[in-house]
C-alpha cells in the first residue's frame, strides 16, 4: 500500500517553513560555508528553545564556577548569566579577584549591577567599593543608568 495517504493526524501536519534570516553568503569562496550555514539554521529551527536556553545556562554556570576556566571566560559567563538568566547569584557569582585586568573588572562591575537590578544587591555592594577607586566614572554611570526600580 505504498503511495496511499492516510487521513489521520500525521497527514494533516504541515511542513516547517523557513523564515527569512537576513544572513547571506558571498558568491565566492569555498562551498563548505554553505553547508555549515544550512545545517546550523536547520538545527536552530528544529531545536526546542527552552531546552537550548537551559543547556546554555548550565554551560555558562559551569564555566563560571570551574577552577580550570580562564579569567576572561569566567567574567564573560558571569556577565551573561547576570544579564539574561534567572539563576541565583549564589550559583555562579564568586566575587572579583583583587588583581584583574581593566576589561575583566569592567565586566564584573556590569554583571554586579545587573544582579542588583534583578534584586540581588550583595554583588554590587561588594564590587562598588573597589570600583570607586578604579573606575569612579563607570560606577556613577551604572548607578544612574541601571536603576533597580
Amino acid at each position: 500500500m505504498l503511495g496511499r495517504r492516510s487521513n489521520g493526524p500525521a497527514a494533516r501536519r504541515t511542513a516547517p517553513r523557513a523564515r527569512v534570516t537576513g544572513w547571506t553568503l558571498p558568491l565566492t569562496g569555498r562551498p563548505e560555508g554553505l553547508f555549515v550555514l544550512k545545517n546550523a539554521m536547520q538545527t536552530l529551527r528544529a531545536s526546542d528553545a527552552g531546552l537550548l536556553r537551559q543547556s546554555m545556562s548550565d554551560l555558562l554556570r559551569d564555566v563560571a564556577r570551574d577552577e580550570r576556566s580562564g579569567g576572561v571566560a569566567k567574567s564573560r559567563a558571569c556577565l551573561a548569566l547576570a544579564r539574561s538568566s534567572k539563576e541565583k547569584p549564589d550559583d555562579f557569582w564568586a566575587g572579583v579577584p583583587a588583581e584583574v585586568s581593566e576589561l575583566r573588572f569592567r565586566e564584573n562591575l556590569l554583571a554586579a549591577r545587573y544582579l542588583a537590578r534583578r534584586g540581588h544587591p550583595q554583588a554590587w555592594d561588594e564590587v562598588k567599593t573597589a570600583g570607586l577607586k578604579r573606575e569612579p566614572e563607570l560606577v556613577a554611570y551604572l548607578e544612574s543608568n541601571l536603576t533597580t526600580d
